[in-house]
């Protein structure tokens, strides 16, 4: 993404050997575990360890301390902190141990520390290529697997875990072909097709300001790289999805050619019809498989029949005629429990977000996440760090450097009506997403007024 300003490139990116090493030691303890593991264990032991290689070189990444951290560094530190103390009193006073409210607590704060550092020195012009060729081997073979396994009965080739109740098959679901060979450690292949969206659509709107920034010959190949993604993101139904793209498209068009913005809304097209008939597709191996008779097992008793595709339509109608009124529900029920219980202000402790939510299987919202662990308290200065970030990329994007404030509006929006804790070390996607958006713009701005200073 060339539109960064001089500001990104710092002496950072070279170092030592050591140096090198616990960067590499970094984005492989980052990305490897969720690649291999579902369980929120293994991957929360993976970015913590990550967090630790990186303490060593907070004085490279930052060398002027706390001295050089300029307004709305000091208000999303504050955010952060007020957060996290909210939420240590919140479950202090639910009844945690004192010993759990910290150690959350702390593991969530070395794992945001961290990434702030990776992030920082990663930014640098020397990574670019190797953090791009990185993206592709991650991205590239989840996209091909997912779309591929959509018209599998994948469930019969990866363990599926137990009650499978979240499962659907009509929809396309994040499949990881790393996790296959880990199903002897009870590790599950697959996930939930709101998360399958919420990845994709991160990786189009890179994707796509890639390709509006890049003047390379081969970037027509990207055009069809994100027309797949907009096929694999209609197939999730997911309507989070397609939240996440339109909060993007006007910042992704703005004061770009008119040919790019013909090009997306083409690019949309074509992949809705190629997506519907994908759909038809599925519909139709699944009814044929419904009529035919099961086949028996070995003890001879038949195999319980696949499911037959259900009668109302979720990816094109259902996104519409299925409503949400089961959702918004659940976040009424939430906050109402917030008041009985008294703890609207402090909330519950760290310890129960991520878990159900009455007919939720969690919050179903990262902001109610940080309310129902930290309260009101809480849910404030995560929205000071929100606002200070949303700032510091308003001034990028003014100064030519849009890039983060596009990410950042795409995984905002995301967090809105889906996903689960950021607060916690322990959350999926969201956590690393959402860190990685919110640290970007600060960064950037900061070596911005550091070089307007010389």
């Amino acid at each position: 993404m060339r539109s960064t300003p001089p500001a990104e490139v710092s002496s950072a990116g070279g170092g030592s050997v050591a140096q090198r090493a616990l960067l590499w030691s970094f984005l492989i303890l980052l990305i490897a575990p969720p690649l291999f593991f579902s369980s929120s264990e293994y991957v929360a032991w993976g970015r913590l360890l990550a967090a630790l290689c990186m303490l060593p070189l907070a004085w490279k990444a930052f060398p002027e301390g706390a001295s050089g951290w300029n307004l709305w560094w000091r208000i999303s530190i504050g955010g952060l902190l007020i957060a996290h103390a909210a939420s240590c009193i919140g479950g202090w006073l639910h009844g945690d141990g004192a010993f759990t409210v910290l150690r959350l607590s702390a593991e969530g704060l070395l794992g945001v520390a961290g990434l702030a550092i990776g992030i920082s020195l990663l930014l640098n012009a020397r990574w670019h290529a190797r953090l791009a060729m990185l993206g592709w081997i991650v991205l590239l073979p989840a996209l091909l697997f997912s779309l591929i396994g959509y018209f599998l009965p994948i469930d019969r080739f990866l363990a599926m875990g137990e009650p499978t109740v979240y499962y659907e098959p009509i929809r396309l679901s994040l499949l990881w072909p790393t996790r296959s060979a880990m199903a002897w450690m009870g590790q599950l292949g697959w996930e939930h097709a709101n998360h399958a969206a919420f990845v994709f659509a991160v990786a189009w709107v890179v994707v796509m300001e890639s390709v509006a920034e890049s003047k390379s010959r081969w970037r027509w190949a990207w055009w069809f790289v994100a027309g797949a993604i907009l096929v694999a993101i209609f197939l999730t139904g997911s309507r989070n999805g397609w939240l996440m793209l339109a909060a993007s498209f006007p910042f992704l068009i703005f004061k770009r050619p008119l040919r790019f913005s013909i090009g997306i809304v083409l690019l949309v097209i074509a992949s809705l019809g190629i997506g519907s008939i994908c759909l038809r597709t599925k519909h139709e191996a699944m009814a044929i498989a419904a009529a035919a008779p099961p086949p028996a097992t070995e003890s001879g008793v038949p195999a319980p029949p696949p499911p037959a595709p259900p009668a109302q339509d979720l990816h094109v109608e259902g996104l519409l005629k299925r409503g949400s009124a089961g959702r918004l529900n659940g976040y009424q029920m939430l906050c109402m429990d917030l008041q009985n219980q008294n703890d609207l202000w402090t909330g519950q402790g760290l310890q129960i977000t991520g878990s159900k939510v009455h007919h939720l299987g969690h919050e179903h919202s990262s902001y109610l996440a940080t309310l129902r662990g930290g309260g009101l308290i809480a849910l404030a200065g995560h929205l000071m760090l929100i606002s200070a970030a949303g700032w510091a990329a308003l001034s990028l994007f003014r100064n030519g450097c849009r890039w983060p404030l596009v990410i950042l509006v795409t995984v905002l929006s995301g967090l809105l009506v889906d996903q689960s804790s950021v607060i916690r070390l322990s959350g999926r996607h969201e956590f690393i997403l959402h860190w990685v958006a919110i640290t970007i713009p600060l960064i950037l701005l900061s070596r911005h007024f550091a070089k307007s200073k010389q």
